[in-house]
C-alpha cells in the first residue's frame, strides 16, 4: 500500500485559489488542483466530495480574503476603509473578484453573508454606532451599489483610474453624500 499524501484541506483550498486566481473559476478541476498543490488527486477527492463542495470552500476563503482588505486602516474612516478595501481587493485579484461577484450567482449565499459581515461592521464607524440596523442596511446597499460598480470596472480593466488615491477620492466624494442625506433622513422612514 503506497503511503498516504500529507495534504491537508486547507492545503487544497489555498490550491484552489491559486488555480482560480491564475485561471479562472471554470479551471478549477481536481486534477489542477492537485497539480498546483503538488501531490496526486487522492487528498483532493479525499478532503472534498465534490468539486462543487471544493469551489464553494474556495470562495468562502476568498471572501475571507476581501473581508481581511475591508479591515485594513487606509484612511481614518472605517466605513470609507471598507470600500477602498473592496476595489483594492479587485485590483490586486481581478479573477477572484470576478468568480465571486461576477460570473454567476453560484455563490450567492456567500456574497449575503459578504455582506451581513460588512453591515455589522459598520458600527465601527463612530458615525454609524447608534444607527439602527435598517439604516445602517440600506446606506451599505446604496454604497456597496456603487462600489461594485467601481470594484468590477478595476477587475475588468476598465477604470480610468485605479490607483489607491483615486479608489479613495472617488468614494470620498460619493460617500460622503449618500451618508449626510442617510444621516439627516428622520429615523421613522
Amino acid at each position: 500500500m503506497p503511503p498516504t499524501e500529507k495534504c491537508a484541506a486547507s492545503d487544497v483550498i489555498q490550491a484552489a485559489i491559486q488555480v482560480i486566481e491564475k485561471e479562472g473559476v471554470a479551471a478549477l478541476t481536481a486534477r489542477r488542483v492537485a497539480s498546483e498543490a503538488g501531490v496526486s488527486t487522492a487528498p483532493v477527492y479525499r478532503h472534498f466530495r465534490s468539486m462543487e463542495t471544493l469551489a464553494a470552500a474556495a470562495m468562502a476563503g476568498v471572501r475571507d480574503q476581501i473581508l481581511a482588505y475591508t479591515n485594513e486602516s487606509y484612511t481614518p474612516a472605517p466605513f470609507l476603509n471598507m470600500g477602498t478595501g473592496i476595489a483594492l481587493f479587485a485590483k490586486d485579484h481581478p479573477r477572484l473578484y470576478q468568480a465571486l461577484f461576477l460570473q454567476t450567482d453560484r455563490f450567492e449565499e456567500l456574497v449575503a453573508s459578504f455582506l451581513e459581515t460588512l453591515t455589522e461592521n459598520m458600527r465601527m464607524d463612530p458615525r454609524f454606532t447608534g444607527l439602527e440596523r435598517k439604516r445602517r442596511l440600506r446606506l451599505l446597499n446604496i454604497m456597496w451599489t456603487y462600489t461594485h460598480g467601481l470594484a468590477s470596472l478595476i477587475a475588468v480593466g476598465l477604470a480610468p483610474e485605479g490607483s489607491r488615491e483615486a479608489i479613495i477620492r472617488s468614494l470620498q466624494t460619493v460617500g460622503q453624500s449618500v451618508i449626510r442625506q442617510e444621516l439627516e433622513m428622520p429615523s421613522s422612514e
